[in-house]
């Protein structure tokens, strides 16, 4: 091959990397309706999408405190805290996924949690809703963002109520990521439901399975192109590395029928930690539904675990 076809095809891969990388990991503010996204993730399941409607209308109407933080980069982070309506039985902080946002992914949780009498900060993961942000970093960012959370809430109302860190796709590789860190004494426990084990293999399962293509060369090619702009590597942090040094219960939930992320992830994450665990897979639902699919199983499932964490 000559130099001219070298450079040509040289060329044509780095275009290539870019417009993944563009896909990937470049904010890109989603106009739908949360109502559209909840009725076509409720279509594949073959479930009733009212009761997500009806819960996500609850939701939307709940009189909730904006708060915001900056972030470990300057970045304004923005989120809800709903009350509890009596005493509080502590915080849980909640993670959406990627190219989410609360409503979406916490609008049949975020009522079971109420209800059962925490209060909830609904964040808005930086680069989504109103956190600013142009980089996704795949729970690698997150992560840390997440730690500032926990700060914020033991500043601004005390560190005496417990913590529990919950997250939904992504946001479940985000509370993993961060939990292996050392954490307050606070922090009770950690529910991770259908999370990715790094930005790394999620993206080279989707590169096989939606593309079609071999992860080598282009992942290695989008993700310079991510170490240039967005500064950190799809390879330096994974959720089996942070289960190593874990040391707080973890309750993890994966959907049966996930199309997106593999459940071999979460399985895989369940046999790395090295603190109490749980593990719930829900046969027949698709990619963060397993709550809209069994919500009975669920809910007892979780109240076990938040009960067994006090």
């Amino acid at each position: 091959m000559g130099i001219a076809a070298l450079a040509l095809a040289a060329a044509g891969l780095a275009a290539f990397g870019w417009a993944l990388f563009r896909k990937a990991v470049i904010r890109r503010e989603d106009v739908r309706d949360p109502a559209e996204t909840l009725c076509r993730r409720a279509r594949r399941c073959g479930v009733d999408p009212m009761p997500m409607l009806q819960a996500a209308r609850w939701l939307q109407s709940q009189s909730v405190r904006t708060v915001a933080m900056e972030g470990f980069d300057g970045l304004t982070l923005t989120a809800d805290c709903l009350m509890a309506e009596g005493p509080s039985r502590g915080w849980v902080l909640l993670f959406h996924g990627y190219r989410s946002g609360p409503i979406q992914d916490f609008c049949m949780i975020a009522p079971e949690l109420h209800r059962m009498g925490y209060d909830l900060l609904l964040v808005d993961q930086r680069s989504h809703g109103r956190s600013q942000g142009r980089y996704i970093g795949f729970g690698t960012l997150e992560q840390r963002d997440c730690r500032d959370w926990i700060d914020w809430v033991n500043r601004c109302f005390g560190a005496e109520q417990p913590i529990y860190l919950y997250g939904v796709s992504m946001g479940a590789t985000t509370v993993l990521m961060a939990a292996g860190a050392e954490l307050p004494g606070n922090v009770k426990g950690v529910v991770a439901d259908c999370g990715f084990t790094s930005a790394g293999e999620i993206l080279r399962h989707e590169l096989k399975t939606l593309m079609h293509l071999p992860a080598f060369p282009m992942l290695w090619v989008v993700n310079g192109i991510n170490r240039l702009l967005a500064g950190w590597s799809f390879f330096e942090r994974s959720t089996l590395e942070a289960m190593k040094t874990i040391r707080v219960p973890v309750l993890f939930v994966h959907g049966g029928r996930d199309h997106f992320v593999p459940r071999d992830m979460t399985r895989r994450n369940f046999e790395a930690c090295r603190s109490e665990k749980r593990l719930l897979f829900v046969e027949g639902a698709d990619h963060g539904m397993s709550f809209a699919v069994d919500p009975e199983g669920y809910s007892r499932e979780l109240a076990r675990f938040m009960k067994n964490c006090e």
